[in-house]
């Protein structure tokens, strides 16, 4: 798994890896879909799909003031 690094305006999350537990979350919830190993760490997911919800969650937040 592609661990993600520097700030663009195409990777707004910065870097560092906090998305993995949401991630992770995300997949235990079934809000995406992917694989988790046997560890708990992530094995296989869309992350451009993941990040666009992300970004879309924080969006309607702050919208929504």
């Amino acid at each position: 798994m592609e661990r993600r690094g520097g700030f663009n305006g195409k990777r707004p999350f910065g870097n560092g890896v906090w998305q993995y537990p949401v991630y992770i979350g995300m997949i235990k919830e079934g809000i995406i879909e992917g694989k988790i190993d046997e560890d708990g760490c992530l094995e296989e997911t869309d992350l451009e799909v993941a990040d666009q919800l992300i970004g879309d969650y924080i969006e309607y937040i702050f919208s929504s003031r």
